[in-house]
């Protein structure tokens, strides 16, 4: 991925990324033995549906919605924010472990 796509606002990226998986999934994928994906019926990957969260209970709201499906959490990503390797506040991790820090916020 250059460097301009890299600095392109998360949004850019996201659309870049679907197309990228709507072609992949057009093949059929040999996993190899061992190898995440192999599992019978389970994506390896999958494009969450974009949301806008204002509030911590927003965010609380989505990540509740996710664990009950039997997901492991959501990312919180500022739309505008470029590709950053590192941790960084533009991208934030919403599990069951964390939820506290979330459900401080929303009180």
């Amino acid at each position: 991925m250059g460097a301009r796509r890299l600095n392109a606002p998360l949004v850019e990226r996201k659309a870049k990324l679907r197309e990228c998986f709507r072609l992949a999934s057009e093949d059929a994928l040999d996993w190899r033995s061992r190898s995440f994906g192999a599992d019978d019926g389970v994506r390896a990957v999958q494009i969450g549906e974009d949301g806008w969260a204002f509030y911590a209970q927003d965010v609380l709201s989505e990540a509740q919605r996710v664990w009950s499906a039997g997901g492991e959490g959501s990312m919180v990503k500022d739309a505008q924010a470029p590709y950053r390797r590192n941790r960084n506040a533009a991208w934030l991790k919403v599990k069951q472990e964390n939820a506290h820090r979330w459900m401080r916020w929303a009180a």
